[in-house]
């Protein structure tokens, strides 16, 4: 009995409440041109001058499915709809595309470009900065330090100096850091150290790899991570962070 007299009375305060105009659970009205909010995170350490894809967002928040809202991006960049050839052209898109920008990097070292993008009347960006190093190419040497070791190194780097941090990962491999005015070895460090360095530029990055393996090893300097193929022609590619 009690519980119902409760009962009645929750109801009673509730009509009251809703006589006053409380409107306790109002709707939630979505926009014909703004989506919801949406991040393209920025990369660090990419290539100069490289073409680099961000992440794929899903559009969401537009009242209507069938809304097609204006797409477009600054100058220079270029984006891509549901995978179709990218184009720097505006275009439209609707709930439940997936979006990504393409953006040729700085022309220069530890440099940021930034893509300003707009999907309806909601702004973005994408962010990318350059490495701190020019992407290396190594070679392999006339004079082997043993038996054991096959040497590579690379010509005299181009980097913004000063203030590096180089770590490698490759079973049994070694690198060091040599002076490009005689060839002198600052350090060698085993794959399992961290090596700090003030300056690179001019001088060469030097690996002993293991004879015999296969695979690759990963170098990387700051937020950049070369993985040098461990036979020839020793080939790299560029992973930013």
């Amino acid at each position: 009995m009690k519980t119902a007299l409760k009962l009645l009375c929750v109801v009673a305060l509730a009509s009251l409440w809703g006589g006053c105009g409380i409107d306790w659970f109002p709707a939630v009205t979505q926009s014909p041109n703004t989506p919801n909010g949406f991040t393209f995170t920025s990369k660090i350490g990419v290539p100069v001058q490289g073409n680099i894809s961000s992440n794929a967002i899903v559009v969401s928040g537009f009242a209507n499915n069938s809304t097609a809202a204006s797409l477009s991006v600054s100058s220079g960049s270029a984006f891509s709809v549901n995978g179709v050839r990218a184009t720097g052209l505006t275009g439209t898109v609707k709930n439940n595309d997936t979006v990504k920008v393409i953006q040729t990097a700085a022309s220069q070292l530890g440099t940021t470009q930034v893509t300003n993008i707009n999907i309806g009347t909601r702004p973005g960006t994408f962010t990318t900065v350059t490495q701190t190093i020019n992407t290396p190419i190594f070679t392999q040497t006339t004079v082997q330090p043993s038996p054991s070791f096959t040497q590579i190194t690379t010509g005299p780097l181009t980097a913004l100096d000063p203030g590096h941090t180089i770590k490698m990962s490759g079973p049994g491999t070694f690198f060091s850091v040599t002076d490009a005015s005689n060839n002198n070895v600052i350090a060698f460090t085993s794959s399992a150290a961290t090596f700090n360095v003030s300056n690179l530029a001019s001088h060469h990055l030097l690996l002993q790899i293991p004879t015999g393996a296969t695979g690759t090893t990963s170098l990387t300097v700051d937020a950049t991570t070369y993985v040098i193929e461990n036979t020839s022609p020793f080939g790299v590619t560029t992973l930013p962070q």
